[in-house]
């Protein structure tokens, strides 16, 4: 109901055109009406006025809206172009600037709707962790202008929220030589800052993102919402390793809610308030795992799984 009366407020004069509409054809206006209320069915539709993360409901991927003060950014963009219906259910028709996405790895379930992002929607900035990895896809993802390479502790605002990278921690040149600094410029077919694997698992090069949008988040490493990628276990001990109060009030868990991943040591250490799997009906990897879902019941985790609860977002 606020959604439609706000609706009505701010198009007065739409809604005269309409209304002489009326009298003119009443097929058309039945018509004209029923797109309008078909924009107004916004799924976890959140307040402008906080900032909230987003967990999208795309299938067997990840995709990952971060709203605040009427600017977003987008953390993958799941498997496929189902993307696109989610951004624009989420956000008015005027609104296509996304101040940041991230790429997290170049998992098709995590890339492959990007393509379609950066084609319909003005992107002020690309993240990636340019890592060796052999995809065509992945090559020409790489390929656009003006991606940036992270590193360990790159950040920036959307909005209120400050957005950390924690993981890559460390890294290896592709060739052995040179160094770099963060925020380095890669892609327009430049090759010369691919990097390789952490450990040759590439879910373990994920990019993993913290943010912080709350003021009463100070201390190092307490963030109001963490984002996992596919980052598994080795990660997990990294990440509680560098920062030993490591702190999270929402968990986008890592890979899907894996047995690889969401160990119960890195659980008990982070401790969310909230947890959600990202994952597709009857996916053939059996996710969420018995494993991860035991570790989050034992702890008293409150959990989401987007196959079952759709998308999920949370007002910070």
């Amino acid at each position: 109901m606020v959604i439609i009366k706000d609706f009505l407020k701010n198009n007065s004069g739409l809604l005269d055109s309409l209304m002489r509409l009326i009298w003119k054809n009443a097929v058309i206006m039945v018509s004209v009406l029923m797109v309008i209320l078909y924009r107004l069915q916004v799924i976890n539709f959140v307040n402008r006025e906080e900032s909230a993360v987003i967990i999208f409901d795309v299938g067997q991927g990840d995709a990952i809206l971060i709203q605040s003060d009427d600017t977003f950014g987008l953390v993958d963009g799941g498997p496929d172009g189902r993307i696109i219906y989610k951004l624009e259910n989420y956000l008015h028709p005027w609104e296509r600037d996304l101040r940041l996405v991230v790429l997290t790895h170049p998992h098709k379930d995590h890339m492959e709707g990007l393509f379609d992002v950066l084609e319909r929607f003005e992107v002020q900035t690309v993240w990636v962790n340019a890592v060796e990895y052999p995809s065509p896809e992945w090559e020409y993802f790489l390929s656009a202008d003006e991606l940036i390479q992270v590193e360990h502790l790159t950040a920036t605002y959307i909005g209120r929220c400050k957005v950390v990278v924690l993981n890559p921690i460390k890294r290896k040149f592709a060739d052995e030589t040179g160094s770099i600094d963060g925020g380095g410029l890669v892609g327009g077919g430049e090759k010369d800052l691919i990097i390789k694997s952490f450990d040759g698992n590439i879910n373990n090069d994920s990019i993993v993102l913290g943010g912080k949008c709350l003021e009463s988040k100070t201390a190092y490493g307490e963030f109001d919402f963490l984002l996992m990628g596919d980052a598994e276990v080795e990660i997990e001990e990294a990440l509680i390793h560098e920062f030993p109060s490591l702190h999270t009030s929402v968990l986008k868990a890592g890979h899907h809610c894996s047995d690889t991943s969401n160990s119960y040591k890195f659980l008990s250490r982070v401790g969310p308030g909230i947890a959600v799997c990202s994952i597709g009906a009857d996916n053939k990897f059996g996710h969420p795992s018995p494993e991860a879902i035991e570790n989050f019941e034992n702890l008293g985790i409150g959990y989401f799984v987007t196959s079952v609860s759709g998308d999920v977002a949370v007002e910070l």
